[in-house]
């Protein structure tokens, strides 16, 4: 460092600003970047910026190609409409290097992103960030499909989030594990395992059976993943399906009806209308007195998605009697806390801890 005289730099960046605007960094992120393309063909890489209410247009042109427009949402802070330009490679490197610290709950984020792209108007939203994440193999095999489901399930979209994290917590080594499973070792974040924490046992409860009623519940979105259809099919195999006092709820509600549909149907064609219930949505309240109400619990998982379980806590947390299968970050739980069975189990092999427990 050479000793002179140099400018104040502090004052080229003002403590106070006349316009604020919250927006979504990797949407403004891929926005720069598409229009972009344009704007190489430029000496400068110039884009224009303009607000209209809660809409930011970025449009760039070229003499030889055409325009290209772009219109997100953004949330005005303070302040008027503004329009201004700016060498887009320079904003883009500042967003790219955006730091902070990121808490993964579920490792996989593609269902968010499906989501905002297919129901929020945000053309490409998913698409882009499959690409970024897992190049045009992504790409390739959701274009080439029917439907999005193999996708989804596939591609955690998540890498964009993950590669400039200052520090990444997580509630279960799973999680770091699927990262290096589908990207290169990083010593760059700082992963933190930290257990998901639950709520004290609930001390005004409710008890939802009859004095000799044996419960068995499974607590959470009913669905192929959660493989409640394997829980009813070892039930009804099981010697429980044939005492009265013995009755199965599923404690939530499921986002996929044809899946509900065809667990009904089941429940039906053995007639066990009056033993087998599923609840749909309940409040706090009404979850606690159910975990109170249940003599066994039975949280099975499949196609993992990196997802910690609150139910599976919840259940030990009220000293229930849990089976797990060894899927995910459930082959973490203590073996000497919960019965558990392999990672593919058969019914046989449910119907066999259901019966022992």
């Amino acid at each position: 460092i050479l000793n002179g005289t140099y400018p104040n730099t502090d004052s080229l960046v003002p403590n106070n600003f006349e316009v604020e605007y919250e927006v979504d960094t990797n949407e403004f992120y891929n926005v720069m970047d598409r229009a972009s393309i344009l704007a190489q063909a430029k000496d400068k890489n110039i884009v224009s910026l303009e607000t209209q209410g809660n809409k930011l247009i970025l449009t760039s042109s070229s003499p030889e190609i055409g325009k290209i427009e772009e219109v997100m949402n953004i949330n005005v802070l303070k302040g008027e409409n503004i329009k201004i330009s700016f060498s887009v490679k320079y904003m883009m490197e500042a967003i790219k290097e955006k730091n902070a610290v990121v808490v993964l709950h579920d490792f996989f984020l593609s269902g968010v992103y499906a989501h905002e792209e297919l129901n929020s108007n945000k053309n490409n939203f998913w698409s882009n960030e499959l690409y970024n994440s897992h190049g045009y193999k992504a790409l390739q095999k959701r274009f080439s499909e029917q439907t999005d489901e193999n996708t989804l399930l596939e591609f955690p979209c998540n890498f964009d989030i993950l590669k400039n994290a200052t520090g990444v917590i997580v509630h279960s080594s799973y999680s770091k594990k699927l990262f290096e499973d589908f990207y290169e070792k990083s010593n760059r974040q700082i992963w933190t395992h930290i257990p998901l924490l639950r709520e004290e046992v609930s001390k005004n409860i409710e008890i939802f059976k009859q004095k000799d009623d044996f419960i068995i519940s499974s607590f959470g979105f009913l669905d192929n993943s959660k493989q409640n259809h394997i829980l009813l099919e070892a039930f009804i195999s099981s010697k429980l399906s044939k005492i009265k006092e013995c009755k199965l709820i599923f404690v939530g509600e499921s986002s996929n009806p044809q899946y509900l549909k065809e667990l009904k149907v089941k429940i039906k064609k053995h007639s066990l209308e009056d033993r087998v219930t599923i609840t749909g949505w309940t409040d706090n309240q009404t979850f606690s007195n159910y975990l109170a109400t249940t003599n066994i619990a039975v949280q099975l998982r499949t196609k993992s998605r990196g997802e910690t379980s609150a139910a599976v806590l919840d259940c030990m947390n009220y000293a229930i009697p849990t089976i797990v299968n060894a899927n995910g970050s459930f082959a973490e739980l203590d073996k000497n806390s919960v019965f558990m069975l392999e990672d593919n189990f058969t019914v046989k092999e449910l119907e066999i801890a259901l019966e022992t427990l």
